[in-house]
């Protein structure tokens, strides 16, 4: 028990002898839980028997030893070595088994995030510590929550890191990352040209887009399908540049203190960011459009 005791204190901020929807969330904010006010709340409304809006110690210790008893065998499952403690192989082991490929950069992220006495090791107490204060009730919604302290969405399935350290806000590393993006945009529109000009040639011709197609293949050869494809790159990879950038920025003041941002303000926030951009780069798209027909 005398690790609950220890955790209670460690939580219990202003000594009262309570824990508050408050003094959860900041320790769920200080570990790098997401939508933490929700989740805190949560815990207290679940795990509070007398209704005053928080946590005696037996009401924690309940929720506490409930967690134990779910996760003793996960946290197991988790220890391929068996040695009483995961590492940064065990962390991406466990994504690699459900799909996902990430790096030993990230992996020792998660690790940290959960690793108190700076062993670079995960042991069981410091483990049921992270799953009591993130309350996740499998290994698939935990490494979903991993998922989700590393990155942030950004609209159109892309993401960048939630926080950044002083090395990734150096310019050298904007500048890297920048370009890489702006790379794998470009190779992406120039691969799937020849679709993405048949389909504008279907919306102005209709029927008779396909015979026209096959007559300017003949004149112009193979290299005509790709025909507008420097305008469409000139266009797209500034545009989808300019998107990610609004949208974190306008995340950022509308988050303020929250941890995460409901469906609706995401979706207006998509929006906005996808119709200035757009808005922006519209001569452009006029002239692609006119260069392919």
């Amino acid at each position: 028990m005398g690790h609950f005791q220890r955790l209670f204190a460690k939580l219990d901020k202003n000594r009262d002898g309570f824990i508050s929807v408050q003094e959860l969330h900041e320790e769920m904010r200080r570990v790098g839980v997401v939508c933490g006010d929700e989740k805190a709340r949560m815990i207290v409304a679940n795990s509070d028997r007398d209704k005053d809006g928080r946590l005696d110690y037996e009401e924690f210790l309940g929720y506490m030893m409930d967690r134990e008893q779910k996760w003793r065998i996960d946290f197991q499952a988790l220890d391929k070595k068996n040695c009483g403690a995961i590492d940064q192989e065990d962390i991406i082991n466990v994504f690699k088994e459900l799909g996902v490929v990430i790096s030993k950069t990230n992996a020792k992220r998660i690790i940290q995030m959960m690793d108190e006495d700076s062993s670079m090791t995960v042991d069981w107490g410091e483990f049921l510590h992270h799953v009591i204060i993130n309350p996740v009730e499998n290994i698939a919604e935990l490494v979903s929550s991993w998922k989700h302290t590393l990155v942030f969405d950004v609209g159109e399935s892309r993401s960048m890191p939630i926080e950044l350290t002083q090395e990734e806000t150096d310019l050298s590393v904007w500048r890297n990352f920048i370009l890489a993006a702006g790379a794998a945009d470009a190779v992406s529109r120039t691969v799937t040209a020849p679709i993405d000009r048949l389909k504008t040639q279907l919306q102005v011709y209709g029927s008779k887009a396909v015979s026209l197609g096959l007559q300017d293949l003949k004149t112009g050869g193979l290299r005509s399908m790709w025909q507008g494809n420097a305008v469409n790159v000139l266009k797209g990879t500034p545009q989808s540049t300019l998107q990610c950038f609004l949208y974190a920025q306008m995340r950022k003041q509308v988050l303020g203190e929250r941890d995460c941002l409901s469906v609706e303000q995401r979706f207006g926030l998509g929006c906005v960011s996808g119709a200035v951009a757009h808005a922006a780069f519209y001569p452009l798209e006029v002239s692609q459009k006119h260069d392919r027909c």
